[in-house]
């Protein structure tokens, strides 16, 4: 693994449960009707476009082709579940957003995050040391 791919994993298994965190607590905001799960998720948008960099280059972490095909579709889902956030952030609709949130992009962090905790990992290969 180059330094490069060990920083970003140490970053991940760091950050990702932190924004993970921010992004559900911005939902429960959100669907409640709370002004300021806006704000949680306007500080969590520098995470979300880091999120999508590493999604959009498997290669530097994982060789074997079935790691890199789930890892190309988990990249898939989260720009649709992006695209879809946008969509509602463009309508004004906070109650999809939270929404969104909550069922379409947190569960992708979820599974994402899986790539890089060693004791959870892709059976196949995950981001091991």
């Amino acid at each position: 693994m180059t330094d490069l791919a060990a920083d970003v994993r140490d970053s991940a298994r760091t950050y990702l449960p932190v924004l993970r965190a921010g992004l559900e607590e911005a939902a429960r905001r959100l669907t409640l009707g709370e002004d300021d799960g806006l704000e949680l998720l306007a500080a969590a948008l520098d995470g979300l476009e880091w999120v999508a960099h590493v999604l959009a280059n498997p290669r530097l972490f994982v060789g074997a082709p079935a790691v890199v095909a789930a890892w190309q579709d988990l990249g898939a889902r989260y720009l649709a579940a992006l695209r879809l956030l946008l969509e509602a952030w463009e309508n004004r609709d906070t109650l999809a957003l939270g929404e969104i949130l909550r069922y379409e992009l947190v569960p992708v962090l979820a599974e994402f995050q899986v790539l890089f905790v060693p004791e959870v990992g892709l059976s196949c290969g995950g981001l091991q040391q």
